[in-house]
């Protein structure tokens, strides 16, 4: 047989034929014919002639172009990452709700506060309690509160950081003391000076103590009256 005929020879659907043909092939180009189970050709893109292992007869996987590179601008892809960021954050207004909560300050209690502070232009006071049977009233301080203390201090003079944080405490002490049980505290001069020799006679623990309740007292309406507390708080809360 020709080889001209041997290429136009058709391939056989008998498996044992078939083989003699992928004989003959193979001593014809002087190398093995690629075939398939079934005697017919592989198609080209089968890897090597004695491919083995799992993925042996499947078809080369195609290189991947290498994607293009981003067309954005690094100012713009920085925009756009501080506008993700920014709808993750709170609100202004939950940010405060969430401060309050944190305090244990409900959202009608700074209600109440801010109405009568800002809106009716009064110190505000409440009543908190020392023990089981006494309790004492403290009121937040005015601007001439403030100006009584800035008084104290220049006559004072006084040399020691120590001494001029005693003397604030104290006065801030006597401008908010409303009550203490029974006892009323006036808020002219006289009443001022009364108050302060009245903080003079008291056990040292319950001076202490009154102290701590200013402190915790001031934090109230420091926490209240954060910075934009209007825009994020005024309308009466449901």
């Amino acid at each position: 047989m020709s080889s001209e005929d041997l290429l136009n020879q058709p391939i056989p659907d008998d498996a044992d034929i078939s083989s003699e043909t992928a004989s003959a092939l193979m001593d014809f180009f002087g190398q093995e014919a690629p075939q398939g189970t079934d005697g017919t050709d592989l198609p080209s893109e089968v890897v090597g002639q004695n491919a083995q292992g799992p993925n042996a007869g499947e078809p080369t996987p195609k290189a991947k172009s290498p994607e293009p590179a981003s067309s954005k601008s690094l100012d713009d892809q920085l925009e756009e990452a501080q506008a993700q960021l920014a709808d993750l954050e709170d609100s202004p207004q939950e940010r405060y709700k969430n401060l309050l909560k944190s305090e244990n300050i409900s959202e009608v209690e700074a209600r109440k506060i801010i109405d009568r502070i800002v809106v009716d232009l009064k110190p505000y006071a409440e009543k908190i309690p020392m023990t089981d049977t006494k309790y004492v009233v403290l009121r937040t301080r005015t601007q001439a509160d403030q100006d009584r203390l800035n008084e104290v201090l220049e006559s004072m003079q006084p040399k020691y950081r120590m001494t001029i944080t005693s003397e604030i405490a104290k006065q801030n002490l006597v401008s908010s003391l409303v009550r203490y049980g029974d006892v009323t505290f006036e808020r002219d001069d006289d009443g001022i000076r009364n108050t302060v020799k009245w903080l003079a006679t008291i056990p040292q623990p319950v001076f202490v103590l009154l102290q701590n309740k200013l402190y915790e007292f001031d934090r109230k309406i420091d926490v209240v009256f954060q910075e934009g507390y209007i825009e994020n708080f005024y309308p009466t809360p449901s």
